[in-house]
């Protein structure tokens, strides 16, 4: 199956769909989200797959949201259809029931290090495990070895479902995570490399 606005990869067991509109940050038109679906869809139908990662192209923006630029054209009807489908994506991501991890890449000017990494342990963390549906955090630092430059810092948080990680997106804890986010850090200086959600599966114990 081609899409014009999805690259969609397999390796193995596990699915990528990367929505691919960089130009747009991303942002969900009405073409997009019909793919999603039907991207989605036949996933969860291949029983091959055990895990799928959504994702977005470049390196500005996740997703930005829905198209605005599309939405001013809607009337009442066509919003309302615009809408459903997007609900219609989101229902259908929510039913596959399997735990979440989601993983941040980062990485701050040398000389700010100190100050992120206070900031993230005793502000950003704490604050978002107020919301009721992040099980556990834990971050990591780099161990440099004679590799390809990655990024210096991870963080990794548990959720026990799929449904757990979307509810914990639209709670008003994520909301708040945000605003503080952009007043702490409404220059440059701090910059999210990478923001994915992966699906475990399998784990091994000695």
């Amino acid at each position: 199956m081609k899409f014009k606005n999805l690259i969609l990869s397999i390796d193995k067991k596990i699915a990528t769909i990367t929505i691919n509109r960089p130009e747009k940050l991303n942002a969900l038109n009405a073409e997009t989200i019909t793919e999603l679906f039907q991207a989605f869809k036949k996933l969860s139908q291949n029983d091959s797959i055990s895990a799928i990662i959504l994702t977005g192209s470049g390196e500005k923006a996740f997703v930005a949201g829905a198209d605005v630029a599309e939405i001013n054209y809607h009337d009442e009807i066509s919003g309302r259809i615009f809408s459903s489908r997007g609900q219609k994506v989101f229902r259908l991501i929510e039913k596959m029931d399997k735990p979440v991890i989601a993983i941040r890449l980062t990485k701050c000017q040398p000389e700010l290090e100190e100050k992120f990494n206070r900031w993230y342990n005793e502000v950003h963390v704490p604050l978002l495990l107020k919301s009721k549906w992040v099980d556990s955090a834990t971050r990591y630092k780099l161990i440099p070895i004679e590799q390809e430059e990655a990024p210096p810092y991870l963080a990794i948080y548990d959720f026990k479902n799929r449904q757990a990680y979307e509810n914990h997106e639209s709670s008003p804890e994520v909301a708040a995570v945000i605003r503080e986010r952009y007043e702490t850090w409404a220059g440059p200086g701090y910059e999210v490399l990478l923001r994915a959600v992966y699906e475990p599966i399998k784990t091994w114990h000695k």
